[in-house]
């Protein structure tokens, strides 16, 4: 990415020193490194290796009846030509996958997760786990969730327009793979994206080849506030509320 489109970057000792009051208040995503110390993770997510080291054998919902230990999907993620690879996105830590539970721990900032006080709900949590061209799809997180995301392994690739305050909260419109957040009035339409509405033509790899480069046109013409960044390991990023 660009000087013009970078994210913003935070040091560990002032991130550290943060608060979740003060990160509520935050209206744009920002990238802090240096903030997984301690975790069990950093040793046993550290590569492929490592990885199936302990993991090996354990089993996982790749889709729809597809059951695969995480040997068999390195296999794949690493074989596979697909231009939309499956992504492994874990959010039932039952039986085995419950150790993956202890092998980090919410920065100080998020250790206080707010949806435990809400009846009926529960801590939203995911483990991903993909090989190249993998990545997410048109969504939005519910009730107005910030999100941290920590990488151990490889990198991730972000783009994303600034977001706004809108009464009181802050909320966007999504657009991704590797998440694009964009303002909840943004004319998808006038910007030719509206075919992304709603999950329509969800393929990672295209939007990167085909939709970026023009995304990244609009805002150096100032449609678009877009920022970027490649999250390598030891890097958190901080998704403001309201974005997926």
């Amino acid at each position: 990415p660009g000087a013009a489109t970078s994210i913003s970057r935070v040091s560990a000792s002032e991130f550290a020193a943060d608060d979740a009051t003060a990160l509520a208040a935050c209206a744009e995503p920002f990238l802090v490194a240096g903030t997984l110390t301690g975790w069990r993770g950093s040793e046993r997510w550290h590569s492929v290796e490592t990885l199936l080291d302990a993991y090996g054998d354990l089993t996982f919902s790749l889709a729809h009846d597809v059951t695969v230990t995480l040997r068999e999907y390195a296999v794949y993620a690493r074989s596979t030509g697909a231009d939309c690879p499956y992504y492994l996105v874990e959010r039932r830590f039952e039986d085995g996958r419950a150790a993956l539970l202890d092998d980090f721990a919410p920065p100080p900032p998020f250790s206080d997760d707010l949806f435990r006080y809400v009846p009926g709900s529960r801590s939203a949590r995911y483990w991903f786990c993909g090989g190249p061209r993998s990545g997410t799809f048109l969504h939005a997180d519910p009730l107005c969730t910030a999100a941290w995301n920590a990488v151990t392994c490889g990198a991730k690739r972000w783009c994303a327009s600034h977001t706004l305050k809108r009464r009181g909260a802050h909320r966007t419109r999504t657009l991704a793979p590797a998440r694009c957040f964009l303002p909840p009035e943004t004319d998808l339409a006038s910007l030719g994206l509206d075919v992304f509405r709603d999950g329509a033509r969800q393929i990672a790899s295209a939007w990167f080849v085909d939709e970026l480069p023009r995304l990244q046109c609009l805002a150096a013409e100032g449609r678009v506030r877009m920022v970027e960044v490649v999250q390598r390991a030891g890097e958190l990023v901080y998704i403001p509320a309201g974005s997926a």
